[in-house]
Parts: structure tokens; C-alpha cells; sequence
């Protein structure tokens, strides 16, 4: 599912990228030849309004084929008829240096432009988190010979502070935890009762 995810947000990152440089190309006057979706053969595609949409298997990028970025190595090294490419008025070439410009920024622009219409979606989702982490940091389990077993913690202990900092659930635990991997910490917790103290010279 984490694959199939990735794929799905990396394809929707690619269009919009794509996009903003085929749009701007084409309100630009460019002709735009080629605007896939994937790298590879194609596996679908169809024309419309001279330009040649495809969705390819690879969908790990993708481009568009802008007419005239290229003269020499579309001309395949005919230098004369690279001028001629150069010089048509639907090739990039013979654009105004505000229209490459404008043409070749838009993609990252489109990109910048979807995270923030994406951004309150985000917030309104919020994220998920499993419930134990807003729950009482208290012992279920203590493995042996682990750092937890050599300061003598039990099963039923409620810690309260890690170094200083209160401890209110799980999720404060780990903060603090990963806060201080390797480091010489001191920690004090509740058994039946009455507050303890420790120091553990490691976390893991």
C-alpha cells in the first residue's frame, strides 16, 4: 500500500510539474510536442491539438517535448536545418527570453503552487497516531538484560520525568527518548505509590 501510495503522490508531483511547463508553452505560443506521464514506451496515448499525450509504464517522472528547445539535437546535427527550427515562430528558440524563462520555471512554480493547496487539506485531516501515545507512560513489559531492567523498572511503574522533563504519556517518552539517544539520563517514576529515582547511562 506504501508503494502503491508513493507512486500514486509521486504521479500527481509529475503532472502538475509537467503541466506548468505545458501550459505556460502553450499560451506562449510554443508547440509542444510530446506530453507524457512516465518514462518508457508508451502504453497509451492519443493526439489533440498537434501535441501527443502519453502515459508510459515507468511512472517515476516524466516530460514534455517543447518544440525548438533543442534545434541542433532535434535538426540530429543538420546545422541548416536547425536555424530553421530555430527561426519558426512556434519554436522555443525564437521566444522572447521572458517567455523561456517564464516556460522553463513554471513546472517547480506549479509545484510550489500545490503544496499550499494541499497544505489545509493536510490540516484538516490532521494525522494518526495510535492511542498509546496520549495514554500514561506506564511499564507493561520489561525485557531482560534491556536498560529499563537494569535500573530496576517493573512492570506497573508510571514514569514521570526523563531528565528533567514531565512525563505525561507515551508520546512525551519517545520525545524525550530520541531527544537523548546516548546520553546519561535521569528518570523517576511511580511504584505503588512512592516516587523513585534512576539514572540509566543509555537509553538503548
Amino acid at each position: 500500500m506504501t508503494v502503491i501510495i508513493f507512486i500514486i503522490a509521486l504521479s500527481i508531483l509529475v503532472f502538475v510539474h509537467e503541466w506548468g511547463h505545458f501550459i505556460v508553452a502553450k499560451t506562449s505560443g510554443v508547440r509542444v510536442d510530446v506530453f507524457s506521464i512516465g518514462f518508457g514506451p508508451k502504453i497509451l496515448g492519443f493526439t489533440w491539438h498537434g501535441t501527443e499525450y502519453r502515459i508510459a509504464p515507468f511512472p517515476f517522472g516524466g516530460y514534455v517535448k517543447i518544440y525548438g528547445q533543442e534545434p541542433l539535437e532535434e535538426a540530429e546535427g543538420d546545422v541548416a536545418k536547425a536555424e530553421e527550427i530555430a527561426r519558426d515562430p512556434e519554436s522555443f528558440h525564437s521566444k522572447s527570453i521572458f517567455k523561456k524563462l517564464a516556460t522553463v520555471f513554471a513546472g517547480p512554480f506549479m509545484n510550489i503552487v500545490l503544496c499550499f493547496a494541499i497544505l489545509p487539506f493536510v490540516f484538516m485531516i490532521g494525522k494518526i497516531q495510535p492511542k498509546i501515545l496520549d495514554q500514561k507512560a506506564i511499564v507493561i513489559d520489561v525485557e531482560k538484560d534491556s536498560p529499563a531492567a537494569l535500573v530496576g523498572l517493573q512492570a506497573g511503574d508510571e514514569i514521570l520525568t526523563l531528565e528533567g522533563s514531565e512525563i505525561s504519556n507515551w508520546g512525551d517518552l519517545l520525545l524525550q527518548v530520541s531527544l537523548h539517544p546516548d546520553a546519561k539520563v535521569t528518570l523517576s517514576f511511580k511504584r505503588n505509590g512512592k516516587i523513585c529515582i534512576s539514572t540509566l547511562h543509555s537509553l538503548y
